[in-house]
């Protein structure tokens, strides 16, 4: 089934566990698939499996990370039709240990991401909703975001 030939995906923490299936049944569904992550080494490994995975070293904690993710998205395969966020840290620790600073480090990436990515490429959400409730076979998506289905 080709269910996404012609879209062009960006999948955010792309290169492992949850990201890594949803990057590779994307592409293997005929989409163009950008992955990304801060560790290239890992982003290498993990888009050498399908020729229409590529990626980007980008944190999204960064505005100019996810800039720059966006703008060489569209240069690449001149859209964007999918957002996963799917990047996510979380600190390890009783949540009576977590402080302040751990917390906001984790609401940047959790949030931040679907925050700049709206910013920075309002062209790509203009349909946010519906496409998500089609996606009943993939079990958490944190967000996702879509021009048209």
């Amino acid at each position: 089934m080709n269910r996404f030939v012609n879209r062009t995906a960006l999948v955010t923490g792309g290169s492992t566990g949850i990201g890594r299936v949803i990057a590779h049944h994307l592409a293997e569904q005929g989409a163009h698939v950008v992955i990304t992550g801060r560790n290239e080494d890992t982003l290498k490994e993990a888009a050498s499996h399908n020729e229409r995975i590529s990626f980007v070293v980008a944190d999204v904690g960064h505005s100019e990370d996810v800039e720059r993710t966006l703008a060489e998205t569209r240069k690449r395969h001149g859209r964007l039709d999918i957002l996963v966020n799917n990047a996510g840290v979380a600190p390890v620790a009783p949540l009576a240990a977590v402080d302040m600073s751990q917390y906001d480090s984790t609401f940047l990436v959790l949030i931040y991401q679907v925050v700049a990515t709206i910013y920075f490429d309002k062209e790509a959400i203009s349909v946010p909703l519906p496409f998500c409730s089609r996606l009943r076979r993939l079990p958490f998506v944190a967000g996702v975001c879509t021009a048209e289905c």
